[in-house]
């Protein structure tokens, strides 16, 4: 998939999607702004430090949650960083 700023690709959504234009326009922005390559080691960094940190009694957290939201975020950018090769 070739990326040119001044060539916009019309995106079929199914129909329940949670998407919309303003949602599509920020993760434009976002991919713009870091590559999802740069984006997987911050968010894996910040786990990291979190589960690290997360062993004081100071932390209430749930960590299968969090663990399971940073995992999709990992897997998103995973695949956003393939699609864009």
């Amino acid at each position: 998939m070739e990326t040119n700023p001044l060539k916009r690709v019309a995106v079929i959504l199914q129909e329940d999607t949670v998407l919309n234009q303003e949602i599509i326009d920020e993760l434009d922005i976002l991919l713009k702004l870091i590559s999802p390559q740069d984006m997987n080691k911050v968010l894996i960094y910040v786990f990291f430090m979190y589960i690290y940190y997360a062993e004081n009694d100071v932390y209430c957290s749930d960590l299968k949650t969090t663990s399971e939201t940073f995992y999709l975020l990992i897997d998103f950018f995973t695949k956003a960083g393939e699609l864009k090769k």
